[in-house]
């Protein structure tokens, strides 16, 4: 992502979906759905997220308001 590989939520899908769901605390379709329509997230589990990719939450932040836009 910092390196813009990723420039959708939804190419996430590809990065141990299951895992990542269960340890941000979402089920595994709801999670699907959130890639899908990143606004859906909420701003504690974007939060939970980045934490656990590694990743700045401005960074996260940043291509979720690009895809909504």
């Amino acid at each position: 992502m910092e390196k813009g590989k990723i420039r959708k939520m939804s190419q996430l899908e590809e990065l141990s979906p299951t895992f990542i769901s269960k340890t941000i605390g979402l089920n595994y379709g709801r999670y699907i759905i959130k890639l899908h329509q990143p606004e859906l997230f909420s701003l504690f589990e974007l939060k939970k997220l980045a934490a656990l990719i590694n990743i700045d939450l401005r960074i996260l932040l940043d291509i979720i308001i690009k895809e909504i836009r």
